[in-house]
């Protein structure tokens, strides 16, 4: 038996080729680049760094063998804020021109507890639901979360994949960590709004985006797609496989919108866009844990996408952690470039056709 993988040779050469070029950049303490079709769940593509040589795989330390991507958890910064947007949205408690005030420092939760809101990356106003996510308000988000509610928001980021495994069977998968709400405390709920106070797998930040991008279904993790005799035969086909559904289509439309105007002008993740091929998505910039603190000098940036938006074809993540090389690190500085590298390579591969042909740009590198 012979097993064939979703992997595309040529996808994989060219994240590993970014992740080289994030090294020599940043020098993370690690980083992956995940690229999936967000209607199958299959994947195209998946690197980490620092990575090994299986052929020498001794000579490696073996951190360096683990498929972080699947094994090591992480708190994911703003990239989670597409689920306190999404409930809110699903359950019918705003629409994309409802807005808040993120000027406020501190909020009366639905348990009469006053919260102090977390900071906002620059001092915000009056933001509509639109803006929040484009702009990635702390503070929006928070507010989003407390009108949805401790019990309904800790629904959600269940429905969304997270505190579960994604299904990738190839090796140890980490679940993550997600307290119970009953081991929540006054803050909680203000701080995973924003992507704090739980961990996640970077496989299950991105298939909770591209839950959004195919309207509204979690799907499984794939990389076996088909198994063959020992003739080469076709013994066994998989086909996508849906987990569940997490939010309707139409929220899942709406959602899509609210990410293509964050990789658009004015966004957080505006240098994500390529003219013509409507890129939607969202930045992550999280502090990391240093001596039981959070840090103000180390991070990790993200940034989960897809496009074209109106009928996605790719979903990309790329996570990078610390930055040893004195280059600061964040999901505007170093994530979006690789994604928009990556994308603009994948675009001729696949022959993805621009959704406004005039904007477009020539790409080079067809699909032979």
């Amino acid at each position: 038996m012979n097993l064939a993988l979703s992997i595309d040779p040529y996808v994989q050469h060219q994240i590993e080729l970014e992740l080289a070029n994030i090294a020599e950049k940043f020098d993370p303490e690690t980083a992956c680049i995940i690229v999936t079709d967000p209607y199958t769940g299959f994947i195209l593509g998946l690197a980490n760094y620092p990575t090994f040589n299986p052929n020498r795989y001794t000579e490696f330390d073996e951190s360096t063998q683990k498929n972080r991507a699947m094994t090591d958890p992480i708190e994911p910064g703003s990239t989670f804020k597409i689920v306190a947007a999404s409930a809110a949205l699903e359950e019918r408690l705003v629409s994309i021109g409802t807005y808040f005030d993120c000027s406020i420092p501190t909020l009366r939760m639905p348990s009469g507890y006053v919260a102090k809101l977390p900071k906002d990356w620059k001092p915000f106003g009056i933001l509509t639901v639109e803006d929040i996510v484009a702009k990635s308000s702390n503070r929006g988000a928070a507010q989003l979360g407390a009108l949805v509610g401790s019990n309904g928001f800790y629904d959600y980021v269940r429905k969304f994949g997270f505190g579960e495994k994604t299904g990738l069977d190839v090796g140890i998968e980490s679940r993550g960590i997600l307290n119970p709400v009953r081991k929540w405390d006054g803050l909680t709920l203000t701080r995973m709004t924003m992507g704090h106070a739980i961990s996640a797998t970077p496989l299950q930040t991105h298939y909770a985006m591209a839950a959004i991008a195919n309207g509204g279904l979690l799907m499984r993790s794939q990389v076996v797609s088909r198994i063959l005799d020992i003739d080469s035969k076709e013994a066994v086909n998989f086909g996508p496989m849906v987990r569940r559904r997490v939010v309707s289509n139409q929220t899942a439309r709406t959602m899509s919108e609210l990410l293509l105007k964050t990789a658009s002008e004015g966004g957080t993740a505006f240098k994500a866009g390529i003219p013509g091929y409507q890129v939607a998505g969202k930045t992550g910039t999280a502090q990391k844990i240093i001596n039981g603190r959070y840090s103000s000098q180390s991070h990790v940036g993200s940034f989960s996408g897809f496009f074209p938006a109106s009928d996605p074809e790719l979903a990309i993540t790329v996570i990078v952690d610390g930055s040893r090389s004195g280059m600061p690190v964040s999901g505007g500085s170093a994530a979006v470039p690789a994604f928009k590298n990556v994308a603009e390579k994948l675009v001729p591969y696949y022959a993805i056709t621009p959704v406004n042909q005039d904007r477009a740009y020539a790409l080079g590198g067809a699909r032979p």
